[in-house]
């Protein structure tokens, strides 16, 4: 879409304000938290990615920056659905977000699960047949708090 907002002075293309929008919403809500915002304009649409490593999960992320979504992409018709469009606000076409992990985030979840189950997080087919779930699965789901056992 690559829509131009007129009513800033500048003449600043719409995903480049939801970008900055959603770096104020974020640093006001995650002080500490260092998050990279990019926007892009690309033949058929914009985006904005959000990129941040450690602190709050990805839902919490994805809550406040889904109304600067201005729909989804329906797979089943391979088709845009403007199903979310608020003219009140700087809208893109696709917003993403990319949770990435410390290393001392993930050693610590991974010894923590295997504390608690008593299985050797090296070893996928032993850790998939006592928990039915691949490692690497596991630990993401720990971390983002969607942890499929109590912990």
């Amino acid at each position: 879409m690559n829509k131009k907002i007129s009513a800033d002075p500048r003449n600043v293309s719409e995903h480049a304000l939801v970008a900055k929008k959603i770096k104020s919403e974020l640093s006001g809500k995650f002080p500490g938290i260092a998050f990279s915002i990019k926007s892009k304009a690309f033949m058929s649409g914009d985006n904005v990615t959000v990129d941040w490593k450690d602190g709050p999960t990805t839902d919490a992320i994805e809550s406040l920056v889904g109304k600067y979504r201005y729909g989804s992409f329906d797979a089943s018709r391979n088709l845009y659905v403007h199903d979310n469009h608020n003219n009140a606000i700087p809208q893109a076409q696709y917003v993403m977000t990319s949770h990435h992990y410390s290393e001392l985030l993930l050693r610590n979840a991974k010894a923590e699960i295997a504390l608690k189950f008593h299985v050797d997080m090296n070893n996928t087919q032993s850790v998939f047949a006592e928990l039915g779930n691949f490692p690497q699965t596991l630990i993401r789901a720990k971390l983002e708090h969607r942890f499929p056992f109590k912990m």
